[in-house]
């Protein structure tokens, strides 16, 4: 199963990334990969939270609930609804490092489609997965460090992350 792990430093205390970050129907605020995004029946922290987001690109409408839930440090999701993808989970976390706070995230997924889509998995959709954790992460960074809110881009000089 293809894993993928990115991270980037927030200059910003934890409490202040994880109030974005904790958000878990917000992502639309920060993420560029997000057109929309919108909790689902109301529960918007726990274990159990879902989230509908409509994605740029190749997979336009995805679900996404936690599986676990660290106040104030970090979650995970799984991804339903995936085109292509038979499972999918990612997780968020947060750490202190000095002034400032890094953010790891990961992701790991099983290709449907057999041989022809392990390929494709371990291939194009590694790449352009991988692009999405590290657009969304500097999307982050840049919300929190700011307060902008994040549309289709992340501003050049932010996009290059960690």
């Amino acid at each position: 199963m293809p894993n993928i792990e990115q991270r980037i430093s927030i200059d910003a205390p934890t409490d202040r990334v994880w109030s974005a970050l904790g958000d878990f129907g917000g992502i639309d605020r920060w993420s560029p990969v997000i057109n929309h995004s919108a909790s689902v029946d109301g529960a918007e922290r726990g274990v159990g939270a879902e989230r509908a987001c409509e994605l740029k690109g190749l997979f336009p409408n995805v679900v996404e609930r936690t599986t676990e839930w660290d106040e104030g440090r970090g979650y995970s999701f799984e991804i339903e609804r995936a085109p292509m993808l038979r499972e999918a989970l990612s997780s968020w976390s947060i750490e202190a490092t000095g002034d400032s706070t890094t953010v790891t995230a990961r992701l790991e997924y099983r290709t449907s489609m057999g041989p022809i889509g392990a390929l494709i998995g371990a291939t194009i959709m590694k790449r352009m997965m991988t692009a999405n954790l590290r657009e969304s992460l500097a999307g982050l960074k840049h919300h929190v460090e700011t307060g902008d809110l994040i549309a289709d881009r992340v501003p050049a000089k932010q996009a290059s992350g960690s």
